[in-house]
C-alpha cells in the first residue's frame, strides 16, 4: 500500500525526485510526521496545518481515515528515505525506510 502510494505521489502529484531533492532535509518527514500525528490526535485537522505542516495549507489533504493517513505517511517517510539515499546519507535512509515498514506493520494490524 504504501509503495503504491509513492508511485502515485510521483505519477499523478508530481512529486518527483527532483522535487523531493530541492526540499530542505527534514521536510518530507515533517508531512509525514503531520499525517502519523492524525491518527492519535484529539485537535483539529486544520490546526495541524499552522503547528507542523512544512507546505502551502493547500498540500494538507487529510483523509478520516486514519489507515489512508498512515498509508500518506509511510509514502512521504520512504520519499524522504529515496532523497537521503541518492544525497549518500545512509543512516539517515534507512532511519525512513525503518519507519515506513513500522507504519506498514500498523497498517497490516489495522486491517
Amino acid at each position: 500500500m504504501i509503495a503504491a502510494e509513492r508511485l502515485r505521489q510521483i505519477s499523478v502529484e508530481n512529486y518527483t525526485h527532483a522535487w523531493d531533492d530541492a526540499l530542505a532535509a527534514g521536510e518530507l518527514s515533517a508531512a509525514a510526521d503531520c499525517y502519523v500525528y492524525l491518527t492519535h490526535a484529539l485537535a483539529a485537522p486544520e490546526e495541524m496545518v499552522g503547528l507542523l505542516w512544512p507546505w502551502h495549507p493547500s498540500a494538507y489533504r487529510p483523509s478520516a481515515d486514519a489507515r489512508r493517513n498512515l498509508v500518506k505517511a509511510g509514502a512521504l517517510y520512504l520519499a524522504e528515505g529515496e532523497r537521503y539515499s541518492r544525497a549518500r546519507k545512509p543512516d539517515l535512509a534507512e532511519r525512513c525506510r525503518h519507519t515506513a515498514h513500522q507504519l506498514a506493520r500498523a497498517i497490516d494490524e489495522m486491517s
